[in-house]
C-alpha cells in the first residue's frame, strides 16, 4: 500500500499507458527543445543579416520624417520645404 501512494504501482505495471501528464511532460520538452533551436537559427540569420554590404555608409545616419500637415502648412509650403531639404 505505501508504493500506491507514492505512485509506484504504476511504474511496476508491465505494459503502462501512457496518462495525460506524461503526455503533457513529454509536449512540453518537444515545444521547448523547438523553441530552443528556432531562436538559435534566428540568432544565427540575424548575425548573418548584419554582415551584408548595403551599399551604403549606413552608420551615424539619422532618418526623419516631417508631416507639414500636423503644423498646419499650405501644399505649396510644404513643396517649398521639401525643394528647401
Amino acid at each position: 500500500m505505501p508504493n500506491a501512494l507514492k505512485g509506484e504501482e504504476a511504474l511496476a505495471r508491465p505494459g503502462r499507458r501512457w496518462s495525460l501528464r506524461s503526455f503533457l511532460v513529454v509536449a512540453q520538452i518537444s515545444v521547448s527543445l523547438i523553441l530552443l533551436c528556432a531562436a538559435g537559427l534566428f540568432l544565427r540569420s540575424l548575425e548573418s543579416a548584419s554582415k551584408i554590404d548595403v551599399g551604403f555608409r549606413s552608420r551615424g545616419v539619422i532618418m526623419m520624417a516631417i508631416d507639414p500637415q500636423l503644423h498646419r502648412y499650405t501644399p505649396e509650403r510644404s513643396v517649398q520645404l521639401e525643394r528647401r531639404s
